[in-house]
């Protein structure tokens, strides 16, 4: 959930979402543009506007999940606290649509905020979760990352391919044998 370096034999690497950001297409610039037009029209962009607060929404929802899955309140977590009624209100669907998806899936969370750095395209990413999908004759390991936008997005799949590329790889080093996520 939170930003934080990664290294890479004592080098830091970027992470997933910065090299997406810059190299995809999906870069900063058009949002500094937009920061300008907003100064130039005297609108202050650091006020809480439509975009600050669905993202203050998203982070709540996915700190929300992130309790549960931890076996601690969701309902005491501080980035839910901090918003408006109506903003929790909304955080609150985010996360009774995530625990309803977990239930229909039946999956069986194992690991959570797994940090990775992968040294062939030395870069690091966070995934949200891996769970084992037991709803088959053999478990299937599934890499599992939280959105709570509107929307499945390029960038979303992007890094969602990237994460399980990381993922496969480490886990077939360390275990010996190839391993493909589901």
């Amino acid at each position: 959930m939170a930003t934080q370096p990664y290294f890479l034999n004592g080098v830091r690497v970027p992470g997933v979402t910065t090299v997406l950001g810059g190299n995809l297409g999906w870069s900063k610039d058009a949002l500094m543009a937009w920061a300008n037009r907003e100064g130039l029209a005297g609108r202050n962009i650091r006020d809480r506007g439509p975009k600050e607060i669905a993202a203050d929404v998203g982070t709540a929802g996915h700190a929300m999940m992130e309790a549960y899955v931890q076996e601690t309140d969701p309902y005491a977590c501080p980035q839910l606290t901090s918003l408006t009624a109506d903003e929790q209100e909304q955080a609150c669907a985010a996360f009774l649509a995530f625990r309803r998806w977990k239930k229909i899936n039946r999956l069986n969370i194992v690991a959570t905020e797994v940090f990775l750095v992968d040294e062939e395209m030395e870069t690091g990413g966070c995934i949200d979760a891996l769970a084992l999908d037991e709803s088959d004759e053999a478990p299937v390991l599934d890499l599992v990352d939280y959105k709570t936008g509107k929307g499945v997005y390029a960038e979303a799949v992007c890094q969602g391919a990237t994460y399980t590329t990381f993922t496969e790889r480490l886990l077939s080093e360390a275990w010996g044998t190839p391993v493909l996520l589901g």
